[in-house]
């Protein structure tokens, strides 16, 4: 069930923001070519946001992109952060492979007690898939 539901509410690049700040930076990717093929500002709510009752519907602790995978490959991301540091970290870059890129998608934890990084990148197919 909750594949459905990941499946229907993520994109290629999804960033979630794991810890209990706002955080705000940016994701740039460049492709197998060395082209950029994503180069986006983010502004992320907090994990738990409940706090926030007034407007919480409008918050989200998650941003997504779609369209950024131009062909398998080997893509360079890259996420710097704003005036903010997780476990003395403000900024991260991986080289991920993306085999099938009609079904696999990018996940940035940013603060996620589940991953060792601060700051981590994982591939999968599923939501299920990012929390190995």
């Amino acid at each position: 069930m909750i594949d459905f539901i990941g499946n229907r509410l993520l994109e290629q690049v999804n960033v979630f923001n794991e810890t209990d700040q706002r955080i705000g930076g940016s994701i740039v990717i460049r492709g197998p070519g060395g082209d950029t093929v994503l180069d986006e500002t983010f502004d992320i709510a907090p994990s738990d946001s409940e706090d926030d009752e007034d407007d919480g519907d409008d918050e989200q602790s998650t941003a997504v992109y779609d369209d950024v995978w131009d062909g398998s490959g080997a893509y360079e991301a890259t996420v710097e952060l704003d005036d903010t540091e997780i476990d003395g970290e403000s900024e991260a870059t991986a080289t991920v492979t993306i085999d099938d890129p009609d079904e696999e998608m990018l996940a940035v934890p940013l603060g996620s007690e589940e991953v060792d990084e601060p700051i981590a990148f994982r591939v999968g197919e599923s939501l299920s898939d990012f929390a190995q």
